[in-house]
């Protein structure tokens, strides 16, 4: 026989658990009541102003990456992707974009290509124009931001993306590091082969591999050892298997394709033997095979 205060706990657990049924029914109901009233977007509006609750928030707008947000402070305008600031204007940080540009471009002695990744339009890409480059590849992920940012940036900011060296490109790409490539396209780059959980863990790694449609990755193509990078079979662990679509070395530029690894690119100075020699699988040459440019 249960004991009365065992009773009442039973009975405030099934209160609790009828409640929080009602609570769901209620939010579906409303849910789809917004659906067919066409009032979901006052409910995004709504929910928007709670998100950024004391900002001043002039643009909001969800797209298949994420969210693009502007909030207003005076003049200053600070753009969000998914909560997580990208960069501001007019004023934007002088000394971060400065170091981001000018010193890794100045460690090449006559730099012809400079490839960009995100946040140009805060003030990086007109930073690389500073310098006798001849093409800048400006790669943002969501078409959005470049969107948002004609609306709201001002005209002196937008005048490099209107810079005839400049070519803007949307890629759904993740580029990672590896400590091997297979010949097709096998991924190993989170542990090398003797690990222990305290000194490896696959970490984000495997979320990027297959959350991105590309994956491409950038590596010596020697270990420190002399051993071949890009090999017939992975002997480290794998990452995830079949991902990697192209790979690019201090050496060469190679394309994985289902006719195996195409060789697309090499280094100045350096002949297709020796990259066949460095490298474990057969490499198909492309008929349009080029010199790399820096």
């Amino acid at each position: 026989m249960l004991k009365p205060e065992a009773i009442v706990w039973r009975l405030r657990e099934e209160w609790r658990a009828k409640l929080l049924v009602c609570l769901i029914v209620l939010t579906i109901g409303a849910g789809l009541h917004s659906l067919v009233t066409g009032s979901i977007d006052a409910l995004h509006d709504i929910s928007a102003r709670w998100q950024w609750m004391g900002h001043n928030l002039v643009y909001y707008q969800n797209s298949v990456y994420g969210n693009v947000s502007i909030t207003q402070r005076g003049e200053q305008l600070n753009f969000y992707e998914s909560g997580l600031p990208m960069f501001s204007v007019p004023n934007p940080d002088i000394a971060f974009n400065e170091e981001v540009i000018h010193f890794p471009i100045l460690h090449h002695p006559s730099p012809r290509k400079v490839l960009l990744i995100g946040g140009g339009i805060g003030g990086t890409l007109e930073q690389a124009l500073k310098h006798s480059v001849g093409e800048v590849h400006y790669a943002e992920l969501d078409p959005l931001t470049i969107e948002a940012a004609r609306e709201y940036s001002p005209q002196s900011f937008l005048r490099a993306l209107d810079d005839p060296r400049v070519s803007i490109e949307h890629v759904d790409v993740s580029i990672l590091g590896a400590y091997q490539v297979s010949e097709r396209g096998d991924l190993a780059n989170w542990a090398l082969p003797t690990f222990t959980t305290a000194t490896a863990s696959i970490g984000g790694a495997m979320d990027m591999v297959y959350g991105a449609k590309q994956i491409w990755v950038a590596i010596e193509h020697v270990s420190s050892s002399g051993e071949p990078r890009i090999v017939q079979e992975c002997t480290y662990p794998i990452t995830a298997k079949g991902v990697v679509s192209k790979v690019f070395t201090d050496l060469a530029v190679i394309e994985v394709t289902s006719q195996g690894l195409v060789l697309r690119e090499v280094a100045p100075g350096v002949t297709l033997e020796e990259i066949q020699k460095m490298t474990e699988p057969h490499l198909v040459i492309a008929d349009d095979v080029k010199e790399m440019g820096f």
